[in-house]
């Protein structure tokens, strides 16, 4: 998001991770590699929990929410 979103959809400076420079998953392997990343792994962490039904929602909304997110 730091380098997606704008600094008043953040709440923060945007680019600011950069200027800092921290080791964030987009610096490592770019924007396209980093959703990439996290889409696989959010499809392997719902594949986990499919067998618990209905109770796993939340954290079926949880996992979504991370690579759906805008600010």
């Amino acid at each position: 998001m730091d380098l997606t979103s704008s600094t008043e959809e953040m709440g923060k400076d945007a680019g600011s991770d950069v200027e800092k420079g921290k080791m964030t998953y987009p610096a490592v392997f770019g924007i396209d590699k980093s959703k990439e990343i996290a889409e696989n792994l959010v499809e392997e962490a719902l594949s986990f929990i499919e067998p618990y039904g209905k109770a796993s929602k939340p954290l079926k909304e949880i996992a979504k929410f991370i690579t759906e997110r805008k600010k």
